[in-house]
């Protein structure tokens, strides 16, 4: 994202830095940038219909939409692909609703709903398989992280703590972690 002509637009470019082109044009903003994983879209938002959506566009500016449809989603934001690229997760929040989590398939069709949007959900994260997803909810009364699978259902609470737990990611360790009491303790001397 640059600001450039005035006001933030999405641009490619090549690794090395050249071949700089810009993707959007457009009075309003443009921001937060997001490759697909395949390498096929960027997802990013834009407040360019007077609301904050997500949109997505091809590498070379084409096909450009946004992911939500008829906007029955409300304000967006957070979008995560999922591994594969073939889906995109975001936060939506419509009117007399709070923050739920969406899924909208890139082949088309309008996003469905994952969770209930009677709590405050928000910054979904794929599995690496793409089977699952975590997120952060409020439906306890304390923010914690929960799991689901990929088509909303089995919705389990993974933490139980005072405070806020926040930005779920997932990670492959290159090693299998080590386990056991004492495990993984750095001895000193």
């Amino acid at each position: 994202m640059s600001s450039r002509t005035g006001d933030p637009e999405i641009y490619v470019m090549k690794a090395d830095g050249t071949d700089v082109r810009q993707l959007t044009n457009f009075h309003m903003e443009d921001m937060a940038p997001k490759w697909s994983p395949d390498g096929k879209w960027i997802a990013f938002l834009s407040d360019r219909e007077g609301r904050v959506r997500v949109f997505v566009v091809k590498p070379d500016g084409t096909g450009m939409r946004a992911v939500s449809g008829s906007q029955v989603t409300g304000e967006e934001r957070e979008p995560a692909w999922s591994p594969d690229g073939k889906k995109l997760a975001f936060v939506g929040r419509a009117k007399d609703q709070k923050a739920r989590i969406w899924v909208a398939d890139m082949a088309g069709g309008e996003p469905v709903a994952l969770t209930e949007g009677k709590s405050i959900d928000d910054q979904p994260a794929w599995s690496p398989d793409g089977k699952y997803v975590v997120y952060v909810s409020e439906r306890t009364g304390d923010v914690e992280l929960f799991l689901m699978r990929a088509n909303g259902s089995g919705q389990t609470q993974l933490t139980n703590s005072k405070g806020a737990d926040w930005l779920p990611r997932w990670f492959v360790p290159k090693a299998p972690l080590p386990a056991g009491p004492g495990a993984g303790r750095a001895e000193g001397t």
